[in-house]
């Protein structure tokens, strides 16, 4: 199982999978419960990398049952943060937040923080789609704090970095590209290349905003760049949908209307494929509207 999580961490998802199975396989074999169903839960990470979130969330409710059996609360929160986490990926807020709720509840009584905290950031999440800023910010700074006293690096990173797309949201564009410089700080002593890719796009972003248009594009082709390089699946697919959008929107108000359209229409594809991206799409959609219509005009003129 260990070189399955080698070959994710890889982004190898093929090949994790395969060694995955087969640790499984093993683990049944000799009739150990508790290291198939690891394995279980390992391979719906690999789905969810994949973009596969149907079978994620099978694998997952199927692990569930296990822990269950096997009397791992712990085992079954963990569980049910990984699919809070893929119903938000879909829009289903509700159930996200359900199964964020029940996961909670489990970390607090077995006074797992780790856990505390993750699920404070998924409740963050939750509420930075549903555009209530306020809440998701608390929430993401309350995980933060936990993240601080457990001297989890990953997890301060994780949470500074939704704390910049909220203060961005709320137009607080100075606190905003400091924070996502204090973030990428800590990308880099992660060496997370796909981390320090979110911020480089929330710089494109926040210089955007100032109507800096070529060092907006510049910091937004670069995060393409890196998000292409260093692949992590979904992760990176929806980065370079979201580098395509706000590159498609400054292109089609500097005039460049083709370039604009092929742009939205790459990331309308990517966010049409997940319920808690209605609303980019949608934007794709009426900006495509108005790169064509101006086109149009123009052509007409001519």
């Amino acid at each position: 199982m260990l070189i399955g999580e080698i070959l994710r961490a890889q982004n190898k998802y093929v090949e994790a999978c395969s060694r995955v199975e087969e640790a499984e396989y093993l683990f049944l074999e000799i009739h150990e419960q508790n290291g198939a169903t690891n394995c279980r839960f390992l391979l719906g990470y690999i789905y969810e990398a994949q973009g596969k979130l149907e079978s994620a969330k099978s694998t997952w409710e199927e692990a569930i049952s296990r822990y269950a059996e096997l009397q791992d609360q712990v085992g079954v929160a963990s569980c049910l943060l990984t699919l809070g986490k893929v119903y938000r990926t879909q829009g289903q807020y509700e159930a996200a937040y359900s199964a964020a709720e029940e996961a909670k509840s489990i970390y607090i009584k077995f006074r797992v923080l780790q856990g505390v905290a993750n699920t404070l950031l998924l409740f963050g999440d939750i509420h930075f789609d549903r555009c209530q800023y306020s809440e998701a910010y608390s929430a993401a700074a309350e995980a933060r704090a936990i993240y601080v006293k457990r001297g989890d690096k990953l997890g301060i990173a994780l949470s500074l970095s939704s704390m910049g797309n909220i203060i961005f949201k709320q137009e607080r564009y100075v606190e905003a590209q400091r924070c996502t410089e204090e973030t990428k700080d800590e990308w880099v002593k992660l060496g997370n290349n796909v981390g320090i890719a979110n911020c480089w796009r929330l710089f494109g972003d926040i210089y955007w905003m100032k109507g800096e248009y070529d060092e907006a594009c510049c910091r937004l082709e670069e995060a393409k760049s890196l998000f292409a390089k260093h692949n992590n699946g979904l992760n990176s697919s929806l980065g370079i949908a979201d580098c395509n959008s706000s590159l498609g929107k400054i292109f089609r108000l500097q005039g460049q209307y083709d370039n604009a359209i092929k742009l939205l229409e790459e990331a309308r594809m990517t966010y049409s494929t997940l319920g808690s991206k209605e609303k980019d799409a949608a934007e794709c959609t009426e900006e495509i509207a108005l790169a064509l219509q101006a086109l149009g005009s123009r052509e007409h003129a001519d």
